[in-house]
């Protein structure tokens, strides 16, 4: 499913072409992510029967997920939703989730990078949060990984001041 969402939702060029309606249908990538879309959507009717299958069986251990909760929903008539609406609201949730956390993350990034002193600040005190005791001096790699890792990690970051 990664690489058909790659492939449908990638750059489709700054062709002139691209802006002329009529021309697109031409356009060797327009048609790939064209098809790429549609595998999209065969992929995700298979997915969306499976889970169908799965909670009419009563399987146990099965993790509540968004799909879950679009299985549920129920549209202003009382109707649950259609195939179609929920398929179109993953998409939707993909591609919303993916662009607003890579523009949160390159905002991040860009403003460490533009404020040295609080990237250095920010890097002493999730090393210091996440160091454990007894540790080699040398390598922070140690605590880097740890704060990535542990569950437990979102209570410590919630007392740091500058993350």
């Amino acid at each position: 499913l990664h690489e058909l969402l790659l492939d449908a939702f990638m750059d489709i060029g700054s062709d002139v072409k691209m802006f002329i309606p009529i021309m697109r249908q031409f356009s060797l990538s327009y048609r790939k992510q064209l098809r790429a879309t549609k595998e999209i959507t065969e992929e995700m009717k298979i997915i969306l029967a499976q889970k169908r299958e799965v909670k009419t069986t009563g399987a146990k251990g099965v993790v509540r997920d968004v799909l879950d909760i679009l299985l549920t929903l129920k549209d202003e008539n009382g109707k649950l939703l259609s195939d179609e609406s929920i398929i179109d609201q993953c998409k939707l949730f993909l591609l919303a989730g993916q662009e607003t956390s890579a523009t949160g993350m390159t905002w991040i990034l860009y403003l460490l990078a533009s404020h040295p002193d609080i990237q250095e600040t920010l890097y002493k005190e999730i090393i210091s949060t996440f160091k454990k005791d007894g540790d080699d001096d040398d390598n922070d790699d140690d605590a880097l990984l740890k704060m990535m890792s542990t569950g437990s990690s979102a209570v410590a970051i919630d007392g740091m001041k500058y993350l």
